[in-house]
């Protein structure tokens, strides 16, 4: 079985316009809505990302509720937006939760897109320290939790367990 970082590539790759299979495709360049930019990809500035793997107070979610997230994420228009200090759940699946948190506590933030949120969850997802019995050959029976603060931008994304029939923590 590929690693999760080849496995999300994958996912990744599918979301992409086919004006693009024949170059290189970074993975701070994520698909963007229909009429935007000519060859359909954002060209943000690279974001830098601190991610804390040993997120307490939160069980071990699934990678393949954090899979089925990202994909989610990736497909999702709109701009989400959280009041100050707040978080708010954004996906669930598979027992597996994936907030937003606005981390300024003074003001409003409204980010530019769902996909950005999806590009934290990719941090997360790639990072090994994140997962719990992950052995190189089955993602799918691992679990994983996380933080990622993005660096000089007032916001992060966490993934953790969570009982998705329940109402967000």
């Amino acid at each position: 079985m590929p690693s999760p970082s080849a496995i999300l590539r994958l996912a990744c790759f599918a979301f992409l316009p086919l004006a693009v299979l024949g170059r290189t495709v970074r993975p701070y360049m994520l698909p963007r809505d229909a009429n935007t930019i000519s060859d359909g990809l954002i060209h943000p500035k690279q974001l830098a990302f601190s991610v804390n793997c040993l997120f307490s107070g939160h069980d071990y979610g699934h990678g393949n509720g954090v899979l089925e997230g990202f994909h989610y994420l990736m497909s999702r228009g709109g701009m989400p937006g959280n009041d100050p200090g707040t978080c708010g759940r954004i996906s669930c699946s598979h027992d597996t939760g994936i907030h937003w948190c606005n981390e300024d506590k003074t003001k409003r933030k409204e980010l530019e897109s769902y996909q950005v949120i999806a590009r934290a969850v990719m941090e997360i997802f790639q990072r090994k320290p994140c997962w719990q019995n992950f052995d190189d050959d089955n993602f799918m029976g691992a679990g994983i939790k996380g933080k990622a603060l993005v660096d000089g931008e007032d916001w992060s994304v966490w993934v953790a367990r969570e009982d998705c029939s329940a109402a967000p923590v």
